[in-house]
């Protein structure tokens, strides 16, 4: 459209001089003015665009940030408790408000303070809804879940999250060096001697240390500068470093090797005093040295015991075993 505009111009100018009416030099005068007013046009239209693209933005964003929580205190809840650790369920049931078909069923179990316990399943049998549960994101019925002896919904919501260190399944990196990733629940940088002692737990501080910036290497957005495995490594030591008393891994250590799995559960287990583990997974592996575990399918807990009492009286858990055994050697023949 520019270059039309500048030809129609020529044109209709040398027109113009061949016939007396406009000289060379008032031609040139005219389309130096024409180019020195051209930027601040295209300026002008180019903020226009802009300005209309950030009014939607900000649209969205105030409109995100007035939105209520589904989940709020009730009055007089408890803000000031000590946490040891111990979870309760009982006879837990539970829907999500737009279905009518019950995600969990009448689930009971115990977690004594310490213990590493297993949460196992395959996908889409209710253990990331427990996990949500667990954590308050949705609010079960009361005389539900019990932490410490409390019932959860007379906890104020932010005292239990602070005692809870989560590692989601889409472990969510920053834009930021590894050190501030891993200290982001810290007001102020994280201590350089606990950093190092919460990544060497995570089995990542070898990994960190070959890095040339090491622990100022700055990760892409979603951490796209490192692998998967190093992604849920790094998202372990970030829940360790709020030195939580309940640590959820909700299928953390997917991406990881076998050895790098048995060396973080090793790790954990060393410091279980006074820190209870629930690791969420699908693949038996993960849970099968924890202490107890709690195996679901469609919403109903369907075996409590260790790996080896499991192994012998469930038949769901014999057969999963098997699967995950021949998937295995498929693997391996691949």
């Amino acid at each position: 459209m520019i270059n039309l505009v500048i030809i129609s111009v020529l044109v209709y100018g040398s027109i113009l001089i061949s016939q007396g009416g406009l000289s060379a030099g008032d031609l040139t005068e005219y389309i130096s003015y024409f180019f020195t007013l051209l930027w601040p046009v295209f300026a002008l239209s180019w903020f226009m665009m802009i300005n209309g693209q950030a009014q939607a933005s900000a649209k969205r964003i105030y409109e995100f940030l007035e939105t209520k929580p589904d989940v709020v205190n009730k009055p007089n809840v408890l803000t000031d408790v000590q946490l040891d650790g111990a979870i309760s369920v009982k006879n837990l049931t539970f829907k999500y408000p737009d279905s009518e078909k019950p995600a969990l069923m009448d689930m009971n179990f115990e977690i004594k303070a310490g213990e590493m316990v297993g949460i196992l399943g395959k996908t889409g049998s209710g253990k990331s809804t427990l996990v949500e549960l667990l954590l308050h994101v949705y609010k079960p019925e009361d005389g539900m879940i019990f932490y410490s002896g409390y019932d959860m919904n007379d906890i104020e919501i932010k005292t239990l999250r602070n005692h809870i260190g989560y590692v989601p399944q889409d472990n969510f990196l920053y834009s930021d060096t590894i050190r501030n990733n891993i200290g982001f629940s810290f007001k102020d940088q994280i201590d350089e001697k606990w950093l190092h002692e919460v990544a060497k737990l995570s089995d990542i501080h070898e990994n960190v240390m070959d890095f040339k910036e090491q622990y100022d290497t700055i990760l892409g957005e979603r951490g796209t500068t490192v692998s998967g495995g190093q992604k849920q490594r790094i998202s372990i030591a970030r829940a360790l470093a709020k030195n939580p008393t309940i640590l959820i891994l909700d299928d953390s250590v997917s991406a990881v090797d076998t050895k790098t799995e048995e060396a973080i559960i090793s790790n954990l287990r060393k410091i279980r005093k006074g820190r209870t583990t629930l690791m969420i997974a699908h693949r038996i592996s993960t849970v099968k040295k924890l202490d107890k575990i709690i195996l679901i399918d469609q919403g109903k807990i369907i075996g409590i015991g260790t790996h080896q009492s499991l192994l012998k009286s469930n038949t769901a858990y014999q057969e999963m075993v098997k699967l995950q055994e021949l998937e295995a050697l498929v693997e391996e023949g691949d």
